[in-house]
């Protein structure tokens, strides 16, 4: 399958509920999944009719994003992404075709326990085929700690300990970049890490008439005024 550009991925069951759900975006904010399906229950109530034939597929515009869904066996596969191209179509077909040999003796209509682990080579799978664009400028940060065994990526959570750009990273551990991205997207992916921008220059400068009248303010005063004055 060719790489695809994909923000987020998910599969629901027949009641609506996401069993699976994976963010492609490190910029995007982690999404509330209770909200969500809120939202996948609306559709899956739509086109219920659907959803019990063999397979079939629509998509809707929602603001800047299409969403596509696809339906296959009672199970729903979603995928939200910047504008449709031709080869989502496939790439959806291919996945759920995975997912559903990987998982075919399961009922997803109960609870999975530890779904990070059930779901973790699924993960991996999907994780090769959808293109994630990673910024050198982004800080990544640790979300989890966990026992890492391989001696390079030991080096490299020590690293993460310092708040450093990817980009600096690099250059600490002499390595190209790309090898480096794979292993933070792999690591994200599991949970161990998230990114954080650098800051933009409004966030660090005071605009200038408001830090004179900040000045000129009385000391009870001043302890009252936001410590960034837009």
């Amino acid at each position: 399958m060719q790489l695809v550009p994909i923000d987020s991925f998910f599969v629901i069951n027949q009641s609506g509920v996401p069993i699976f759900s994976q963010n492609f975006n490190p910029r995007d904010v982690e999404m509330d999944l209770v909200l969500i399906s809120g939202f996948f229950n609306a559709i899956h109530q739509f086109s219920s009719n659907i959803v019990n034939q063999t397979s079939k597929s629509f998509d809707i515009n929602y603001g800047d994003r299409t969403v596509i869904f696809l339906a296959r066996e009672n199970i729903m596969f979603v995928a939200i992404v910047p504008s449709k191209t031709a080869d989502l179509d496939d790439f959806l077909h291919n996945i759920s075709s995975i997912f559903l040999n990987m998982y075919k003796d399961h009922n997803f209509d109960l609870p999975i326990e530890n779904d990070s682990e059930f779901f973790s080579q699924f993960r991996e799978i999907l994780l090769s085929h959808v293109l994630i664009q990673l910024s050198d400028s982004l800080i990544p940060l640790i979300s989890k700690k966990v026992d890492i065994q391989d001696p390079f990526e030991k080096k490299l959570m020590d690293e993460l300990q310092h708040r450093k750009t990817i980009e600096a990273i690099s250059e600490s551990l002499a390595l190209d970049n790309s090898h480096i991205h794979r292993i933070l997207l792999n690591w994200w992916t599991l949970g161990y890490v998230e990114f954080s921008a650098l800051p933009a220059l409004n966030d660090l400068l005071v605009r200038t008439p408001s830090l004179i009248r900040y000045l000129m303010t009385g000391t009870p005063e001043r302890k009252q005024t936001p410590r960034r004055i837009a």
